[in-house]
């Protein structure tokens, strides 16, 4: 049998689904939280093999190859209020409008409250499309936005680089090249919806969360480098931050239960199918910024001159590529070596603070030990 079906692993973008031509894929959540492709009726599967051509995780490269020189750029908002409430730079939202005067659909993420998923979708106007602000740190559902492309219309697509990846796959596919142009992230992974459930629980002992609560999973309350979720409920307002210890972001940011593909992840630094790679300017240069600055590299041509059209609203100045990638993740993240005990008791009904004090404090403590034997050797050297 000739597809997607065997795949207990994958990137979960949903695009196999799209592209079957019997309508016989499914994406639903895995046992361990993340979205694979179920085949309900295998008998009906006609062995196209449409689904695996489209599969980006199937394939070792990515599937384009660029001859445009990429060029890089450090970029933000010139309006106050957009820049606080983005990610970054408040560059993304830029990139919409641009495109949505050119009559393009605007495709991207938005969280559900009420569903509590994140899930992709498509907007034919801008104030509609400022749901999709800010980063949503657990994987997005495609299915239902990517079904509804049509060959006869153009596209702005927002997503992470496997997602990307696969869709451009498909568009080159039915021969839509010209009517899609796709922007993805320097990417650090996706986590396991069983610890975002996990997570919703805690907020919801502590009386945050109901169907009507808004979640930014990097609000700028404290700053643009101080990683900090804001839970918002009618009159009520909660912030939890990296630094005081929040279970949700150590056990992400850890790289603690994330997808397996996360951990060899082929997409890192200039690796990419996009138009345009969009992500937080870390490093050196802008260490003392804490209101948000947009690192981006542009592949194509067409993308090169969307990035330089910004001009009238955001602050865009050329940078060494060196830079923009200094503070970007070079290599694969790490698999703790405990990862099947710790998928393991995200599917049980353990609570979130008992998995964390089982394996995140172990993990920390080990991970710090170290750190503070290399810290006073350097303070004993530099005496």
């Amino acid at each position: 049998m000739v597809n997607i079906g065997k795949n207990s692993v994958c990137y979960g973008c949903g695009v196999c689904a799209i592209s079957c031509p019997k309508g016989i894929i499914r994406m639903d959540l895995s046992n361990d939280g993340f979205y694979v492709p179920f085949v309900d009726d295998k008998d009906s599967c006609i062995e196209c093999g449409i689904c695996e051509k489209v599969c980006s995780y199937m394939d070792n490269e990515i599937v384009e190859k660029k001859d445009f020189n990429i060029n890089s750029y450090s970029a933000y908002n010139k309006n106050s209020d957009i820049l606080k409430n983005s990610t970054s730079g408040g560059v993304a939202i830029e990139i919409a409008e641009r495109l949505s005067k050119l009559d393009y659909n605007l495709c991207g993420v938005e969280y559900d409250s009420k569903q509590n998923i994140a899930k992709h979708f498509i907007s034919n106007n801008l104030e509609d499309f400022q749901k999709s602000k800010g980063s949503k740190y657990i994987q997005s559902y495609t299915y239902d936005a990517f079904n509804s492309f049509k060959y006869d219309n153009k596209y702005l697509v927002f997503g992470t680089p496997c997602q990307i990846d696969s869709l451009k796959r498909y568009v080159k596919l039915k021969k839509w090249d010209d009517n899609f142009i796709f922007v993805d992230f320097f990417c650090h992974g996706i986590p396991s919806y069983n610890l975002w459930i996990k997570y919703l629980n805690l907020l919801r002992e502590k009386k945050f969360i109901s169907k009507e609560t808004k979640i930014l999973f990097r609000d700028k309350k404290y700053g643009w480098h101080n990683y900090t979720i804001g839970v918002y409920n009618n009159n009520k307002t909660f912030y939890s931050r990296l630094s005081k210890n929040d279970l949700f972001l150590n056990m992400f940011l850890g790289n603690y239960c994330l997808n397996e593909t996360c951990y060899n992840c082929k997409f890192r630094l200039t690796k990419s199918s996009a138009d345009i790679r969009l992500g937080d300017f870390w490093g050196n240069k802008f260490i003392n910024n804490e209101h948000g600055v947009s690192g981006i590299i542009t592949f194509t041509k067409k993308g090169d001159e969307i990035i330089n059209s910004l001009n009238k609203n955001c602050y865009v100045t050329r940078e060494d590529l060196k830079i923009v990638l200094e503070g970007q993740m070079r290599g694969n993240s790490k698999k703790p070596r405990r990862f099947k005990k710790i998928m393991m008791d995200l599917r049980n009904d353990k609570s979130l603070k008992s998995v964390y004090l089982r394996f995140g404090l172990i993990m920390i403590i080990k991970n710090l030990i170290p750190r503070r034997i290399k810290n006073i050797i350097k303070t004993v050297l530099n005496r």
